[in-house]
């Protein structure tokens, strides 16, 4: 199927600009960090979606299994690496064929490369290219197979949630009624992917099987995209209680910006505010060192995406958005949220941290050191 077939959404200036209001002096400073700090998404999609958004264009756009990177969105968000999510899948042939289609993407696209080390953030920052961590949602695919794992590794996969919202061979779903815990398999998997090098994730994990896996675990976890639940009361956010095992084994929370998802009691309006309102009760929750982001954004029209699947809309008594102002795509995520946290008095070493440090940190600490390495 070809381009003349589709549309895809623009990967910039969509939506209406968010206005930091920074002064001069803060502008400055704002560049500067640009400049000096490794900025890194834990968790995005940063592909252009079709538009429009409808049931006959996404069926067509699925059958074509060739996502469109959004090249020079990316190249213009400030960040030096992101773990690019492939969008939930348990067909494991789909997921070998993405991961080959995106490393051949970075082998012919000046510019990006697809990282598999611990030093691959020292790769971006030397050559100022951008570092694409293969990442999914979940695991699933391996299915009882403990030898899957494996094979998704040889693929390029360095990140992996251990469900997606529903049970599968290793554990519980955040949706999963029964709450139930890591499976015997579940833990050799988790083993399994410590052994080889690829992050362990609980963004859409239940909550039993999340302090399993922390307690089984011998590297940092990671909660890839998500937000507090202390201040939001869905299943789709953690609460302190995960949020703090997860630090605990030296792993980090990503902040998720999907539509309708961190919103607060206080803000239920979904715009920076509210996503950084996360980020600051995470911060003082389990410490700075332990907080980033992982917006879960796209170049395109989320909230129709979600239109396509129902059950990711909001109750009908919350307010609906259209975007997250501030939040809405992959190219302004990081900025906007640095303009955010001058203007609310952070230092620039805790900026570094949130922005992009304590991804590269577990980074270092999981991916294996060497080509080679185990």
């Amino acid at each position: 199927m070809s381009d003349a077939q589709l549309v895809f959404a623009t990967d910039g200036d969509r939506v209406a600009t968010w206005d930091a209001g920074l002064d001069e002096g803060q502008r400055e400073r704002m560049a500067r960090l640009e400049r000096e700090q490794t900025w890194l998404s834990l968790h995005d999609h940063p592909i252009r979606l079709p538009d429009p958004m409808t049931p006959e264009v996404w069926a067509r756009y699925a059958a074509e299994e060739h996502e469109r990177v959004a090249v020079d969105g990316l190249r213009r968000s400030g960040m030096r690496g992101v773990f690019y999510s492939m969008l939930g899948s348990d067909d494991l042939n789909l997921i070998v064929r993405w991961a080959a289609r995106t490393r051949a993407f970075a082998l012919t696209t000046p510019g990006f490369f697809v990282a598999e080390r611990g030093d691959a953030v020292d790769r971006a920052r030397a050559s100022g290219d951008i570092a694409l961590f293969l990442s999914l949602e979940t695991i699933g695919s391996v299915d009882g197979v403990l030898e899957r794992v494996d094979l998704l590794f040889g693929a390029g996969i360095r990140s992996a949630g251990l469900t997606y919202n529903s049970p599968n061979t290793l554990g519980h779903g955040l949706l999963s009624p029964e709450n139930g815990g890591l499976t015997p398999f579940g833990r050799q998997v988790v083993r399994r992917m410590n052994e080889l090098g690829i992050l362990v994730d609980l963004g859409h994990v239940g909550d039993r099987t999340s302090l399993d896996a922390a307690e089984t675990t011998q590297r940092p976890l990671v909660i890839s995209h998500a937000g507090a639940r202390a201040l939001w009361d869905s299943p789709r956010l953690k609460p302190d209680e995960v949020i703090r095992a997860c630090a605990q084994t030296g792993g980090v929370i990503g902040i998720e910006a999907a539509p309708h998802t961190t919103l607060t009691y206080d803000h239920r309006t979904h715009d920076i505010d509210a996503v950084m309102a996360h980020v600051a009760y995470c911060v003082e929750l389990v410490g700075v060192d332990h907080v980033a982001l992982g917006a879960d954004t796209m170049f395109g029209d989320h909230l129709g995406l979600h239109r396509l699947h129902p059950s990711r809309l909001p109750a009908p008594e919350h307010p609906m958005v259209e975007y997250v102002h501030g939040f809405e795509n992959p190219g302004e995520c990081h900025r906007n949220a640095a303009a955010w946290l001058i203007r609310h008095g952070y230092p620039d070493d805790a900026i570094a941290k949130i922005l992009g440090g304590n991804v590269e940190r577990v980074v270092r600490a999981v991916l294996p050191a060497a080509e080679g390495a185990r």
